[in-house]
């Protein structure tokens, strides 16, 4: 589907039918883009949601020069990015949380047992770059 100027107005004006035929047109490239940063399917498809909403929200700033697909698969990706950096931060400030016995606990029992031992004979800085490079 070539998406002119007048679809995109349609759009804007919120005409259901070119709605769905961009939908129809777009749902699965977005889902696979999603998917490729995810590895969810139920986040996937939130984020599919999400891309086509904003997508919505943001026609004034597209450009009419037939690059709609690049313009909805952009959206995609950026909201894909932001949801993994979401994930991450969380988790590294989960752990960050946590005491040293249980993030020491959670890896596999050399590495427990090293960074013990190294926690007597580092400084606290030193201690913490060790456990750092070997727990992430």
């Amino acid at each position: 589907m070539v998406v002119t100027a007048r679809v995109i107005e349609k759009l804007k004006n919120k005409d259901e039918q070119t709605f769905d035929q961009i939908y129809y047109e777009y749902n699965d490239l977005i889902y696979y883009i999603c998917y490729s940063f995810t590895h969810d399917k139920s986040v996937s498809e939130d984020l599919m949601q999400e891309t086509f909403i904003k997508m919505l929200s943001s026609l004034d700033n597209y450009k009419e020069n037939g690059k709609f697909k690049q313009f909805i698969t952009e959206i995609a990706r950026n909201l894909s990015k932001n949801y993994v950096t979401r994930v991450m931060n969380k988790e590294i400030s989960s752990k960050e949380e946590l005491p040293l016995e249980d993030i020491v606990s959670s890896n596999d029992s050399d590495s427990s047992k090293m960074i013990l031992e190294l926690q007597g004979i580092l400084s606290a800085e030193e201690s913490d770059i060790v456990i750092l490079k070997i727990v992430y």
